[in-house]
């Protein structure tokens, strides 16, 4: 799909990556200033009231003339102008704004950048500056540490775009209008937290913060020692990080989810899949994931996420025994990956999808690479965590896994795929034959959702090994309940993606034709 490219003096507008450059070195540059720069330009042969302008970057919303004010004055530096010059952006005597610079336009093949831009691609966040609430100024720069350390970490995460910390001075208020950071920054959500001593003890609050809504989405409390606050800070951080990676994804999801499937864009479409698919795993939900992903990329064909995504709804029909053509999923599944990791080879969106599809499709030990490229760019990503450790165990690095996932409920407690999580630990016990820690984990992700047969089966297998037919019987019921169409010959070949030892493969299929008759 052909998308237009403005350029104007030594600046160029590529509107498939919405990203601004200068002498071809991006600018990094706010949501709402790109909004406004390209649709004065795309208005160029008229001049663009103040109403219209307010209504079309701030739709839905209600904000000040002071903010598109300190809107257009942002523009103008991001594009070396200034209310003087007008040289790109003019002011209209009557009330408006008009894009005055000549304008030289082209068209180039929609294709995503691999390179992290502020823009639709992301999600606008601001790491408010932590409030130091006790009676010693001295914590005033742990206060300031750990905003700094939260908002470096939290860039990293590929969905979203975060503020720089030094625009946030300001609002070093525990009484936030969250109106007046949306007019500002134009941010989707805000994090905001406390530093407090007690005793010998610091305590620290974290929230996310639906900025449009004020809604608290999330909210966390740590405790730790405050002699030994520079031994935990990083802990602390990572801990954050990743629950408010997983909570701001969940939180889009559920936007999309609800939305209207024909009103939604390519991003919409992308968080409707993962949030029908990862927090509700089952058939169906992959089922509706696949049909946003091939919806999204409908819209936009050459997507990298929309088609690694894709590539790994079919991959994991495959492992799980939904496909109806094998053979015609799986060429499609290594193809569409494949193009979308050309098309992002530094997302570690992409990486981790690309990794997963290796697992799934029997090559556990190249999805191990994958997704250790993955984690460097990410480190705090629970989910990479855990696509991590099924590859590892896949693999037959059942030890190796359970740190992984370990590691993954730590930094992600109240994360959407617990559920998995458990069930890839119970796995890495099946592996080693530690019946009893396998039986424990498949409970709890049973209890977690019951909702996804695997988990099931996996609990029925060690209660037989523990020597409890009869419970392992009624497991099996309640997996039927949850998927009638699974078959025991579809989960004899489930168990081999991690029981690698052939008398371990043996003794497991004789488990299940105990607790599985027929």
């Amino acid at each position: 799909m052909a998308s237009p490219v403005y350029s104007f003096f030594d600046f160029e507008i590529v509107t498939a990556r919405r990203e601004i450059s200068h002498n071809g070195e991006p600018l990094a540059v706010e949501p709402k200033v790109y909004d406004l720069l390209l649709y004065l330009l795309e208005r160029r042969d008229r001049a663009v009231g103040k109403d219209e302008l307010q209504d079309a970057i701030w739709p839905n919303v209600i904000v000040t003339e002071s903010a598109l004010t300190r809107c257009v004055m942002k523009a103008r530096q991001a594009v070396d102008d200034d209310s003087r010059q007008m040289r790109v952006i003019g002011t209209v005597k009557k009330g408006g704004y008009r894009f005055v610079a000549p304008v030289r336009e082209h068209r180039q093949e929609s294709r995503v950048s691999a390179r992290r831009t502020p823009g639709r691609e992301q999600i606008p966040v601001a790491v408010l500056p932590f409030a130091n609430v006790g009676d010693s100024a001295e914590q005033d720069f742990l206060a300031d540490g750990l905003t700094l350390d939260i908002s470096t970490d939290l860039s990293r995460n590929a969905w979203l775009f975060v503020i720089s910390p030094g625009s946030l001075g300001n609002y070093r208020s525990l009484a936030v209008d969250y109106q007046q950071v949306v007019e500002e920054f134009g941010v989707q959500y805000v994090v905001e937290g406390s530093l407090r001593s007690a005793g010998e003890n610091l305590r620290i609050n974290a929230s996310l913060v639906d900025a449009t809504t004020g809604a608290r989405e999330w909210s966390e409390r740590y405790d730790g020692p405050l002699v030994n606050f520079f031994e935990i800070q990083d802990d602390i951080t990572r801990q954050i990080v990743a629950s408010l990676g997983s909570q701001v994804r969940k939180a889009e999801g559920r936007r999309s989810v609800k939305a209207d499937p024909e009103a939604l864009d390519v991003w919409g479409l992308l968080h409707k899949g993962t949030g029908s698919s990862w927090s509700r795993f089952n058939r169906e939900s992959n089922l509706q994931a696949e049909a946003a992903y091939r919806a999204a990329l409908k819209i936009e064909p050459d997507n990298g996420r929309a088609l690694a995504f894709l590539a790994t709804s079919l991959a994991m029909k495959i492992s799980n025994g939904w496909s109806d053509n094998i053979t015609a999923d799986s060429f499609a599944a290594w193809s569409m990956g494949k193009r979308g990791v050309d098309a992002l080879p530094e997302d570690p969106l992409v990486l981790a999808s690309y990794g997963h599809i290796h697992t799934c499709l029997g090559e556990a030990a190249k999805g191990v690479e994958y997704l250790h490229r993955s984690l460097e760019l990410d480190p705090n990503s629970a989910w990479s965590m855990g696509l991590l450790a099924l590859a590892l165990t896949c693999s037959g690095r059942a030890e190796d896994a359970i740190g992984q996932v370990s590691a993954a409920l730590r930094l992600s407690p109240r994360d959407e795929a617990t559920h998995w999580f458990l069930a890839t630990l119970s796995w890495a016990y099946l592996q080693q034959e530690y019946y009893d820690d396998a039986a424990r984990e498949a409970q709890r992700s049973v209890n977690a959702y019951p909702g996804w047969s695997p988990p099931w089966v996996t609990l029925a297998v060690t209660q037989a090994a523990l020597g409890q037919p009869d419970d392992g019987r009624e497991s099996i019921a309640a997996c039927k309940r949850v998927d009638q169409r699974v078959t025991r010959a579809g989960f004899e070949r489930y168990f081999d993606y991690v029981i690698k030892d052939g008398k371990h493969r043996q003794y497991i299929r004789g488990l299940l034709k105990e607790v599985w008759p027929g």
